[in-house]
């Protein structure tokens, strides 16, 4: 499996820890002599990351090459998202500025 991804130009994670059923997974088809691979993606921690999804269906898309694999709607839900946050950070960030003013501007003793 490594050297399959090697060809593919993806980097092997050397460090990590893998947990829950992938790594049930992977330690059971170790025991049973099966080649079994796991695709992790870096993510946004604050939000879905539909970016990261659509980074591995590319890696899937380039190992099953039989099967066409299309980035293209999640690419869309991952600009939708983008901006719903990129939104609410910027309501959030004009309530704090509210708040720390107070809506008549600040005020001096």
């Amino acid at each position: 499996g490594l050297e399959l991804l090697r060809k593919l130009g993806i980097q092997p994670v050397e460090d990590g820890m893998v947990a829950g059923l992938s790594a049930a997974l992977l330690y059971d088809s170790e025991h049973m002599g099966l080649n079994t691979l796991c695709l992790l993606s870096e993510t946004q921690p604050d939000h879905p990351d539909a970016r990261a999804a659509a980074r591995i269906v590319s890696v899937l898309d380039a190992l099953i090459p039989d099967i066409p694999l299309e980035t293209g709607p999640l690419l869309q839900e991952a600009e939708a998202i983008e901006a719903q946050v990129n939104e609410i950070r910027a309501t959030l960030a004009a309530k704090q500025r509210e708040q720390a003013v107070g809506p008549e501007g600040p005020m001096y003793l």
